[in-house]
């Protein structure tokens, strides 16, 4: 979920753990008394090569590669160190100020920035400055999706979007929150947008209001795609999920209560990860137990600006990289102390 996503203290990764060994700069947990699964977080910031600790964005390309975007440029994270390119060593990156990143069905890395900036990036052609219609102006590009006809969308600050091939702009029906905006794809393509609680489809081109029909009396705290179909929601302190064929599961109150959520996804593990502006991370069992992280046993910051499922990794936080596509002069050579699966949080 996306609800001005700004400053984060760092960029985190929460582990969840087959085997543990020593570690440097790793700190441990245990969800043993919520029935879930032992953790470890590790904090990259600054002092580790991080251009800034304000983390907007983060995703992992296909070759294994962990990009993080934030207000002092894009940084390629091999597991070991911090690739960093801005507008003065890449000058296909116009603006150094990124706030969304998205990888497509292809391969292809886009990076959108806060004056309205797109870039591409490909390995295969490097990095490409990508022209926007002149109806976008100069707005922050806060996400980037594509619909089930294969088109590329722009979504601003407000819930705006905009059509990349010919410049159409929709604007969804707006609820009663603040500053609560996302999109989701679900498995079967279609484009989801989240705006101050009230949420739509985006289906041929058009905006269907869904979940509600009277934004009045519908509040939306956050939505994503579930691994076997349908959509995840939260709405009105409670969790429920829509089904493929409409039908729903109503799976009680949510531990968060009535809080906006930044950020909502379905692991691979079939775990809930919610994040919070100001009560941490939630870790759900749906239907189940559940896990409040926050400053207190953990987390930098309480405020969670975004996160990213199921980076792979192994061994000393190192992802899975092919060796022929790693960072020139980087070292690589994982502890194989333990296997991860990671959760990034940012």
């Amino acid at each position: 979920m996306i609800q001005s996503r700004v400053t984060a203290r760092g960029f985190v990764l929460l582990m969840v753990v087959t085997a543990l060994g020593p570690g440097d700069g790793v700190r441990a947990g245990t969800a043993a008394e919520s029935g879930l699964p032992p953790y470890v977080i590790r904090t990259w910031r600054t002092d580790d090569g991080l251009p800034q600790n304000a983390v907007t964005s983060v995703v992992q390309t296909k070759d294994g590669y962990i990009w993080v975007g934030t207000y002092s440029g894009l940084a390629r994270f091999d597991g070991v160190h911090f690739t960093v390119c801005n507008s003065g060593n890449t000058p296909a990156l116009r603006s150094g100020r990124v706030t969304s990143l998205f990888e497509d069905p292809k391969g292809t890395l886009w990076i959108g920035s806060e004056i309205g900036e797109l870039t591409s990036y490909n390995p295969a052609s490097n990095f490409r400055a990508v022209e926007i219609a002149p109806g976008w102006g100069r707005r922050k590009i806060i996400s980037t999706g594509i619909d089930k006809t294969g088109d590329m969308w722009l979504i601003d600050a407000v819930g705006m979007l905009m059509r990349m091939k010919d410049g159409k702009t929709l604007e969804p029906n707006a609820g009663q929150a603040i500053n609560l905006v996302d999109v989701a794809s679900d498995p079967g393509g279609g484009l989801w947008v989240l705006r101050n609680g009230q949420a739509s489809v985006l289906d041929q081109g058009r905006l269907i209001p869904q979940i509600g029909g009277d934004p009045t009396n519908t509040y939306v705290q956050g939505l994503c795609p579930g691994r076997q179909g349908g959509l995840w929601v939260a709405s009105e302190g409670q969790l429920w999920r829509q089904n493929s064929n409409l039908t729903t599961n109503n799976l009680g109150a949510a531990p968060w209560d009535m809080v906006p959520l930044i950020a909502l996804m379905e692991t691979s593990t079939g775990l809930l990860a919610a994040g919070t502006q100001d009560h941490g991370l939630f870790i759900v069992r749906p239907g189940g137990a559940f896990l409040n992280l926050t400053r207190s046993n953990g987390l930098p910051t309480d405020w969670i600006s975004w996160h990213h499922n199921d980076l792979k990794m192994v061994g000393g936080a190192h992802p899975t990289v092919d060796s022929n596509k790693r960072p020139p002069n980087t070292r690589h050579q994982p502890k194989l102390i333990c296997t991860w699966k990671a959760l990034s949080v940012v």
